[in-house]
């Protein structure tokens, strides 16, 4: 019930406001191999919500340490999300990584599949946020993202971004308020 800081990257994954009152908390653990998924009473849905949330990786040259430039993330399709039946009835989710690092050794948050969501949505995530392709298009509903950063990929977008090469983009709309980092982009 109390904030105390510690640091970027330093320390486990401490419950806040956000997490406190999710409608569903997905916390991958420290190895990176795993997660589990909470509804709003606590109660583990994982296995219930399995083909909607995963984990995965997405090319981000800005997290590069010259060896590899994937950041590993936790991915939610929110349209099977919302077919699973555990779509937050009070419209928050909240994802994070225990031990998320900074830097090379950040983690993240992938949306996909959201180009209709199934009631209002804010998604927050203490990582850097990837929002793939349409998002609250059809039906509009209130929604907001709230991370470190948040990134906004192209209907065409297929992870195939490499040192030097760039897929090519694609019309998409977002629609959704956004939240992030209070620091300036920095030239180059």
């Amino acid at each position: 019930g109390e904030y105390t800081f510690v640091g970027p990257g330093l320390g486990d994954h401490d419950r806040g406001f956000y997490y406190d009152n999710a409608g569903l908390s997905v916390v991958a653990d420290s190895s990176g191999y795993g997660f589990t998924v909470y509804d709003a009473d606590g109660n583990d849905v994982t296995m219930e919500v399995a083909d909607a949330v995963t984990l995965s990786s997405v090319p981000d040259m800005r997290q590069s340490n010259s060896s590899s430039t994937d950041v590993q993330t936790i991915e939610i399709d929110l349209g099977l999300l919302a077919d699973s039946g555990h779509f937050p009835e009070n419209g928050l989710v909240y994802a994070a990584h225990e031990s998320r690092g900074t830097g090379t050794d950040a983690s993240g948050l992938m949306l996909t599949n959201g180009s209709e969501l199934a009631s209002s949505l804010t998604v927050v995530s203490p990582s850097s946020v990837y929002v793939q392709g349409d998002y609250n298009v059809v039906n509009k509903q209130g929604a907001s993202i709230i991370g470190d950063a948040v990134n906004l990929l192209s209907n065409s977008w297929d992870g195939s971004k490499t040192p030097g090469s760039l897929p090519g983009a694609s019309e998409t709309t977002f629609n959704f308020a956004m939240v992030t980092g209070s620091y300036e982009t920095e030239a180059g």
